[in-house]
């Protein structure tokens, strides 16, 4: 399953639009809905998704199937406290 098919299916879990993702990540609009073609520019887009969701990265690229809490996210929260 490709990139954009995961981040589309995990806004459907969570009960959100594409373009509601892309205001709470702070991404341009229609940034996620290119990836459907092409990669992501960059990888804190990347990130800021899967902190979104509590998954790792390597889930949304598809390369695991085990959607993992994203440890960049925890790793930051426990930071600010």
């Amino acid at each position: 399953m490709g990139l954009y098919k995961i981040i589309k299916d995990k806004c459907t879990e969570k009960g959100i639009t594409i373009t509601q993702l892309e205001e709470v990540c702070e991404l341009s609009q229609n940034s996620i809905k290119k990836w459907e073609k092409n990669s992501p520019k960059s990888i804190e887009s990347l990130i800021k998704i899967a902190c979104y969701f509590d998954v790792t990265t390597d889930y949304l690229l598809g390369l695991s199937d085990n959607p993992s809490p994203c440890k960049c996210c925890t790793d930051t929260e426990e930071a600010k406290k």
